[in-house]
């Protein structure tokens, strides 16, 4: 015991270890091996959260109208769709064939009571349905394109919506094509009506697809990943149910009147002139004489508006004549071709008086001379107004009137070449560029600025010059100088289109104004750098 104890006290002692200091310690070095990942199992939420908002939306949207089509369908319910339809389309008014003239007349006399009411028991319906109702009134197929010019304020802006929704296409006809083993074309509403040779009138139509075997919307959404891409309506879709009730075929307008003496027949009108000029009433036949026809519609013997005809019965020389004269609208064919002739020959006269008086005085003025300076005293056409007008306070003919002056706001074009949104061959006004800029003087007809404004003032003119440009639909003419241009870099074009350009339909357009945009401003660079476009080296930083 002694030894050891000798021996242990002999060893020196061991020195202690200082702290550790990590302000002065590197960290220890890298493992040679690579780390190895953990297998992920499960779907990030965030990769996901898009779709299950979707998918659940879609799944809404298609169950609230599903919801309504079965108040619409119910067979025992007071606002069946088809039933309220069939009882004007099918009706018996054909009378007895003892009494068949006096019959017929007082039957379907009594019938167009419901053909009256037609469009109130639609709106009931819709009610009933919690569906948006809305009628038309006769209109082709321009006069929708030019309705659905979409405005960013005033009270038409739920007209032009309403409008612009009719010349989307959608898939109407859900499944494949038989014959071409294809899906069923995408179509628009008034693709489905004007490429028809009828439209049919009473006769429930729709631009709703087929409820789809996949799901079942009765239930909570098992997938709703799923319904983000299989669902077959989706929330920024428009989805119409229509009911034609009268139509017009295409035909040579006549702007002189017919007439006839009553005994002549809707056939043989119609066989002379080539199409429907008159149509039976619903439970009549197109035997029936004009007199027939006349006597049915008629109240009192007062005129008869029928789709595009008036027609008048008169007494000439102790022989009745009845007088049909063809209406667009509320005017007259013939005063709607007389305004047309009238408008375009103003138009040419305000254009050549502005290329031969206005444009030349703003051009010999200085940039900085404003426009109100240099045309102050001018009236639109030259001519002066007569001085006892002018102090009358009455409002001047617009020939009398000064010429408006202005200095607009910053504005740029992104509209140089838009895809249809209508299968008809016919762009849309919605997208043919009518933009709203601030300050521009607006005539009454309430279109400014169009294509050729935009083409006029964006790409023709440089800074400096003096340009003329007629507005949307030719109702005024603008001349002005281009004060200021601002070439914006395809970085912030792309910021820009992105906010403005969302939603699928602009896809396509994004991607062509994109490249336009890319290439002018690329030509305007090799320009301002005198650089011929060869990369001599590429180098990193």
């Amino acid at each position: 015991a002694d030894k050891k104890a000798d021996k242990k006290a002999d060893k020196p002692e061991a020195e202690e270890t200082p702290p550790l200091d990590l302000d002065d310690t590197d960290p220890p070095p890298p493992p040679a091996t690579p780390t190895r990942e953990i297998e992920r199992k499960y779907l990030s939420l965030e990769s996901q959260r898009e779709k299950i908002r979707r998918g659940l939306l879609n799944w809404r949207t298609e169950s609230l109208i599903r919801k309504s089509l079965k108040v619409l369908d119910d067979e025992s319910g007071e606002f069946n769709l088809s039933k309220v339809i069939d009882s004007v389309r099918r009706a018996d008014a054909t009378g007895n064939s003892e009494s068949q003239n006096d019959d017929t007349v007082q039957k379907a006399r009594t019938h167009q009571l419901k053909v009256k009411t037609l469009s109130d028991d639609l709106e009931n319906i819709a009610e009933a349905a919690k569906i948006s109702f809305r009628t038309t009134g006769l209109v082709t197929l321009a006069d929708i394109h030019r309705r659905s010019e979409s405005t960013t304020a005033g009270p038409d802006v739920d007209s032009a919506e309403f409008y612009s929704g009719l010349t989307l296409r959608q898939q109407i006809k859900s499944g494949f094509n038989p014959a071409t083993f294809q899906r069923f074309p995408e179509q628009s509403v008034v693709g489905e009506i004007f490429s028809r040779e009828t439209a049919t009138i009473y006769t429930r139509n729709a631009l709703i697809p087929s409820e789809s075997r996949e799901y079942n919307l009765e239930d909570e959404p098992s997938n709703v990943v799923r319904l983000a891409d299989q669902s077959a309506m989706k929330p920024d879709g428009k989805y119409f149910l229509w009911v034609v009730l009268e139509e017009v075929p295409a035909h040579i307008p006549r702007l002189e009147p017919m007439e006839w003496d009553g005994s002549e027949t809707i056939d043989e009108i119609n066989q002379e002139h080539d199409y429907d000029v008159l149509v039976a009433p619903p439970g009549t036949v197109n035997s029936l004489t004009v007199k027939e026809w006349f006597a049915i519609l008629s109240q009192d013997n007062k005129p008869v508006r029928n789709r595009h005809l008036e027609v008048t019965r008169t007494e000439k020389n102790g022989e009745e004549v009845y007088t049909a004269i063809e209406f667009v609208g509320e005017q007259t064919l013939k005063s709607v071709v007389e305004d047309a002739i009238r408008m375009k020959n103003a138009a040419r006269r305000a254009k050549d008086h502005a290329e031969k008086e206005i444009k030349p005085l703003i051009e010999k003025s200085k940039p900085e001379t404003p426009l109100a300076e240099t045309l102050a005293g001018l009236t639109n056409s030259g001519e002066k107004a007569d001085p006892k007008q002018v102090k009358s306070g009455d409002e001047l003919e617009l020939k009398f009137q000064f010429i408006q002056t202005a200095v607009t706001a910053d504005f740029s074009w992104q509209a140089a070449s838009l895809p249809t949104a209508a299968p008809t061959g016919i762009l849309s006004p919605t997208r043919q560029g009518i933009s709203e800029i601030t300050d521009l003087p607006v005539p009454a007809s309430g279109q400014g600025a169009g294509q050729e404004f935009m083409k006029e003032f964006c790409e023709t003119l440089a800074t400096g010059e003096v340009g003329i440009a007629f507005n949307h639909d030719h109702t005024a003419v603008y001349v002005g100088r281009v004060v200021s241009r601002t070439e914006i870099a395809p970085s912030e074009f792309n910021a820009q289109v992105d906010q403005l350009f969302r939603s699928e339909p602009f896809r396509l357009q994004r991607l062509n104004e994109t490249r336009s945009l890319l290439a002018a401003w690329l030509a305007a660079f090799q320009e301002r750098h005198k650089w011929n476009g060869t990369v001599l080296s590429v180098g990193t930083r």
